[in-house]
């Protein structure tokens, strides 16, 4: 069974001047990587974190919530809220005054040490130094769980820049971000072809391709991008031979699917607010998937997707809480769609501009002027995809900006049967940082 699920990738394109970078790449010229050209001196002795600051994981789970409720509509959905935060928080690092007010608001990192509404290297850092450490950490969390983040900064060989975007924007993303910087021609196809394979090589070929076109080359200064991979095995694998047709009471009508099943096997379940949940978990646990559904699945009027719209983000918060602290108790059985979704390129423009980021968007009033003189941001772009299947689930997305010149306890034999639309997110239980989230409505 074949879904539209979410490839997740961003594209930031700013217009008047910008970068180019990459890493690990076998294929594309070594000549256009830059990487070996930018000062990390300054760093040597910068911000190192031990933990994470609860306000940058509260800052991010919020935005991934409010983008939920702006991208969500009646089609089935997935997304990652963890590649489109990476990567506009790069770019956040070259701004400046309303434009880095407003990124900071929808991001959460007003709420961050030292931050202030000007430009801070200072606070700048702080933040960084957290996304580094949370990009760190999920990077070898378990021996079945694979999840790698990679990010590039695209430049043009023909853009004029701030003299300060080294500093302000190149070093920060090669340190904190291991972003790899290329400089390259907009106006050549063979540009296209490596942003194209250099997402594709760190998504296992699930987003190939990412672009059909630059939008507007000729005037294109810099392309960010990042490509978020995860592949993980159940703890607890669904049988093939135990999966069966059985029906899916979609949104618009009843479809038959293929159903895996699970039986009388232990997993935390938590019910409340109309709302239930399990948590099926990958690898030794850490990382899990979280199905959602109404608790009382036989009422047609009660949306999953309205249910969970109507929590605020700190009672969401609350809701994974108590799912991830809930009693392990044996489930009498486990009903789930085999699926495949893939979600198309997407334009998150008016989206974030809902969320509060407009001033980015304004050409002639973008304060972008830690990279260059009259850039504003003209796209952001996502793509994702997931595969769920009885061995575990893969995952992967992607996001380019372009920047333009000018509790109740359960039933010890919970039946938790999902045949009605559903939520599902793939969170890291250790940071509660949500790596992919979306919701089916009706299987295709």
């Amino acid at each position: 069974m074949k879904q539209k699920f979410f490839a997740l990738m961003l594209c930031i394109i700013l217009t008047g001047g910008l970068l180019a970078g990459c890493n690990k790449t076998t294929k594309i010229e070594a000549s256009l990587l830059m990487n070996e050209e930018i000062d990390l001196e300054a760093y040597e002795e910068g911000v190192e974190l031990e933990t994470l600051d609860e306000n940058y994981i509260a800052g991010l789970n919020k935005f991934a919530y409010q983008s939920f409720r702006e991208l969500q509509g009646d089609d089935n959905i997935v997304f990652s809220p963890y590649s489109i935060s990476l990567a506009l928080s790069m770019l956040y690092n070259g701004t400046d005054s309303k434009t880095r007010e407003e990124m900071a608001e929808l991001l959460g990192y007003q709420n961050l040490e030292d931050y202030t509404i000007e430009y801070s290297e200072q606070a700048n850092q702080y933040m960084n130094a957290n996304s580094k450490l949370l990009i760190d950490s999920l990077e070898n969390v378990d021996k079945k769980v694979e999840i790698n983040a990679a990010n590039s900064i695209w430049l043009s060989n023909k853009g004029e820049f701030s003299h300060r975007i080294e500093n302000a924007l190149l070093s920060p993303v090669r340190y904190f971000y291991d972003g790899d910087i290329f400089n390259v021609d907009f106006m050549k196809k063979e540009t296209l072809d490596n942003l194209n394979l250099w997402v594709s090589e760190r998504t296992d070929g699930m987003i190939d391709p990412f672009l059909d076109s630059f939008s507007n080359p000729e005037m294109l200064q810099l392309f960010l991008v990042n490509a978020v991979y995860f592949n993980g095995e159940w703890s607890l694998p669904f049988e093939p031979r135990d999966t069966s047709r059985g029906m899916f009471y979609g949104a618009q009508h009843s479809t038959e699917v293929d159903m895996m099943h699970l039986n009388k096997e232990k997993f935390r379940y938590y019910n409340e607010d109309g709302i239930q949940g399990i948590e099926l978990p990958y690898g030794d646990g850490r990382i899990v998937m979280d199905i959602l559904i109404p608790a009382d699945t036989s009422k047609k009027d009660k949306n999953i997707r309205k249910l969970f719209n109507d929590l605020t983000p700190a009672e969401a918060d609350q809701f994974f809480d108590k799912l991830d602290t809930a009693e392990v108790m044996k489930i009498g059985a486990v009903a789930l769609p085999k699926f495949e979704m893939e979600y198309g390129l997407v334009d998150l423009n008016d989206s974030l501009k809902e969320l509060g980021m407009k001033q980015a968007f304004l050409e002639g009033e973008a304060d972008l002027s830690l990279i260059g003189d009259d850039l504003f941001v003209s796209h952001v772009m996502h793509k994702a995809k997931i595969e769920v299947a009885e061995w575990g689930t893969k995952a992967a997305a992607a996001t380019g900006i372009g920047v333009d010149t000018t509790s109740v306890e359960a039933d010890p034999l919970i039946m938790f049967i999902v045949d009605v639309p559903f939520l599902f997110f793939i969170r890291d239980t250790q940071t509660d940082t949500i790596l992919f989230m979306g919701g089916m409505n009706q299987p295709e």
